[in-house]
């Protein structure tokens, strides 16, 4: 894998769907991070179900389209992640380093909570909005 994008779309989440802890990491991606650090791990399209991403129609809400989140540290990897966030139909938005790939694991698991623990279903998924002016 040395210098190959690692794209993880993972939400690491137990049997029970609780989310799973790591020893050596904050989230799945900086695990992965760690065990393969040739790789340009990026994280992406784990804070939206399958069942959007597999149907075109179903990543607008109205005229709002659905937040497509990544998080890497490698700009190179992540302007080629941004492409495929922007060739599958969502708005791109970088949450920075893989760090912060922890937060987008917990939006996944915030999904899986509220869609089979909630019963709210599978056509879901986040929308980021701000006022650019408001600073």
């Amino acid at each position: 894998v040395p210098g190959k994008i690692l794209l993880d779309a993972t939400n690491a989440l137990q049997a029970d769907y609780s989310p799973r802890t790591f020893a050596h990491a904050n989230s799945a991606a900086e695990e992965i991070a760690r065990l393969r650090p040739e790789a340009r791990v990026v994280k992406a399209f784990n804070s939206l179900s399958g069942h959007v991403l597999a149907d075109p129609s179903r990543l607008h809400f109205g005229a709002t389209v659905l937040t497509g989140f990544y998080a890497g540290d490698d700009a190179g990897a992540k302007q080629v992640v941004r492409g495929l966030v922007e060739a599958a139909g969502l708005h791109p938005l970088d949450a920075g380093p893989l760090a912060n790939a922890r937060h987008l694991e917990s939006l996944g698991q915030l999904l899986i909570a509220l869609g089979f623990g909630q019963g709210l279903g599978v056509d879901a998924g986040f929308v980021y909005l701000h006022r650019p002016s408001a600073r």
